[in-house]
């Protein structure tokens, strides 16, 4: 890469503009353990080494990093506090797979985070984080369990739900605690965000919420979300303190339809089928 071309990457990160489809990978230091590295639609995608030694697919969004340095974490790119996505065997990468935005614009389009299996017959509220797959799934008795899996170690086998329990060929999850999603477990059980942005696709001004907001008229984002990245399951609603018209939405939304872009007032997570 050229030093008038690294100039103009390292630019472009630090002012949040917008990759477009280009394809020439910005530097970092996760070039020494990442290989196939390529950027479309303002993502970088690359083959990851963990510590394991195996080559894992992972993504991450540019203009999250500003002037980070982008690096490799155990097969998942970071730079700063942000943490990427790792992607399924030949990556998210646009055309392919269950990546970032092949769900299209619906609701609901980026639950392919998570991935395929049988488990999805029985199991809700899937979620990747730090290397494993978090579900609740159905036992015996038709309740549901929290368990997750390093769903790594599965290989080409599939990953299915036994009696509540994530499971993959000779390879057993373990069970999670139901106290409460993402706290004392130290597995980041579940954890429940969304990141609502004032413009398709992930972009303009943007904002993290971890816990609920009655009335998002004390916020810049009043009537004004057009996207948003969810983890868990979250209930948006066009009027304050949970009024108007609602819908529960989980996993990324390129595009709001249906009557809810730039006419959300208030939303909070959806843990366990209870507010």
């Amino acid at each position: 890469m050229s030093i008038l071309l690294g100039a103009a990457l390292a630019s472009a990160m630090a002012s949040g503009q917008d990759y477009g489809p280009q394809r020439v990978a910005p530097r970092g230091g996760y070039a020494q353990s990442c290989s196939e590295a390529y950027v479309n639609r303002g993502r970088l995608y690359a083959d990851c080494r963990d510590t394991r030694g195996r080559m894992r697919g992972t993504s991450i969004e540019l203009n999250r990093c500003g002037g980070e340095e982008i690096n490799n974490d155990n097969g998942l790119l970071v730079c700063g506090r942000f943490r990427g996505d790792y992607e399924d065997s030949q990556p998210g990468r646009p055309g392919g797979g269950w990546g970032p935005g092949n769900g299209g614009p619906d609701w609901g389009g980026g639950a392919g985070r998570a991935p395929q299996g049988s488990y999805r017959e029985s199991c809700t509220d899937a979620s990747v984080r730090g290397g494993r797959l978090f579900a609740r799934c159905e036992g015996g008795g038709r309740d549901r369990r929290a368990s997750s899996l390093d769903y790594s170690r599965c290989g080409r086998f599939d990953i299915a739900n036994e009696n509540g329990l994530l499971v993959c060929g000779p390879v057993r999850g373990q069970w999670e605690g139901e106290g409460g999603w993402g706290g004392g477990n130290g597995g980041g059980w579940g954890r429940s965000s969304i990141t609502v942005y004032d413009d398709a696709n992930f972009r303009g001004a943007s904002r993290e919420f971890t816990s609920e907001d009655r009335n998002l008229g004390r916020t810049p984002f009043n009537d004004r979300i057009s996207s948003m990245r969810v983890e868990g399951r979250w209930e948006v609603c066009t009027d304050a303190e949970f009024r108007g018209r609602c819908r529960i939405v989980e996993g990324d939304v390129r595009l709001l339809n249906g009557g809810f872009n730039d006419n959300i007032s208030s939303l909070r997570p959806v843990r366990g089928g209870r507010y």
